[in-house]
Order: structure tokens, then sequence, then C-alpha cells
């Protein structure tokens, strides 16, 4: 698979994909991310020289929304955890 259309899924989260070595296009844009540390991995695919991704913008936290995941710190990614205070 080179292509992986993700768009307008409403998607909040996603687990960790397995790895896809021919993956050249992940496209993610228009869901409502949370982004927290289970979006590590993420960052990850939106960063970097050759980034899979772009337009992945955060929904949540209120002092993330509509910043691109690539311009959120990925140090207050790994603080902030949003999953234990939705028990």
């Amino acid at each position: 698979m080179e292509i992986l259309t993700l768009n307008g899924n409403n998607l909040s989260t996603l687990g960790q994909l397995a790895p896809m070595p021919s993956l050249r296009v992940l496209r993610l844009a228009e869901n409502p991310w949370l982004c927290d540390c289970r979006l590590r991995w993420m960052k990850k695919l939106v960063s970097g020289p050759r980034p899979l991704a772009q337009n992945t913008r955060c929904h949540r936290p209120a002092h993330f929304h509509m910043r691109t995941l690539e311009n959120v710190d990925v140090a207050v990614l790994y603080t902030f955890n949003t999953y234990s205070k939705q028990k």
C-alpha cells in the first residue's frame, strides 16, 4: 500500500500503525484529533525531512486547537495525557 486515506472519518485518536515500508502518503486531515501522548507516534510521521502526512490538525485540547500536529512540541505531547482524565 502506497497511499492510506483516513481523511474525514471523525477520528480523534489512532493506535500506532503496523510498519508499511511502501507507504508514501498518509492522509489524516479533516479529523478532530485529540493531540495527547497517544499520538506521539503520529508526530514522527508528520515531522521530519519527508513527512508522510500533512495538515493533521489538533481539535483538542483547546490550547492546541487548529494547530498542525507538526507544530506541536513533542515534549508537550509526552507530558499531556488525557486518557487518565476520561475515566
